[in-house]
């Protein structure tokens, strides 16, 4: 049995080669309006090590669920940019716990820390998940509303 609810599905990820490219042809064919998508220089947790990565996302205003779109990343796991979905991600109020219950289901953590507020796993079927805290639902929801102003731009 999965900790996760649908009625908490917060955002479909989907990785693209181009956010350039991707942005504009998803708003035309989906209606999509977007929220970022300039360069953001952070620092993640990739399998248990620190990296400083330079990432674009940009979310749709759309939703929820919202559409994240992530501009592909060599060497991460956001460095697949083939069609379709990349991750599911989740709200929760337990995320540590819910987290947890996915690795006792087999699934492993590929991004976070054990009581970070986002945490990628990886489902045996190859699949992502990600499960945010609610104050990163909130302030992603303030994003993709307008109300707050997006990392990076």
């Amino acid at each position: 049995m999965t900790p996760l609810h649908p009625d908490h599905l917060f955002h479909i990820g989907v990785v693209a080669a181009d956010i350039d490219e991707a942005m504009p042809r998803m708003a035309r064919d989906f209606g999509l309006t977007w929220r970022g998508g300039g360069v953001r220089h952070t620092t993640t947790v990739l399998y248990g090590q620190a990296r400083p990565l330079d990432m674009r996302i940009a979310l749709s205003a759309q939703g929820p669920p919202h559409v994240e779109l992530i501009e592909a990343v060599r060497d991460t796991p956001w460095e697949q940019a083939a069609a379709g979905i990349h991750h599911l991600c989740y709200w929760s109020e337990t995320p540590q716990a819910d987290g947890e219950a996915l690795i006792r289901q087999g699934s492993h953590r590929v991004l976070g820390l054990p009581g970070g507020d986002a945490n990628y796993y990886e489902a045996p079927g190859g699949f992502y998940v990600e499960i945010i805290s609610t104050k990163l639902r909130d302030r992603m929801a303030g994003i993709a509303a307008g109300t707050i102003p997006p990392p990076g731009g």
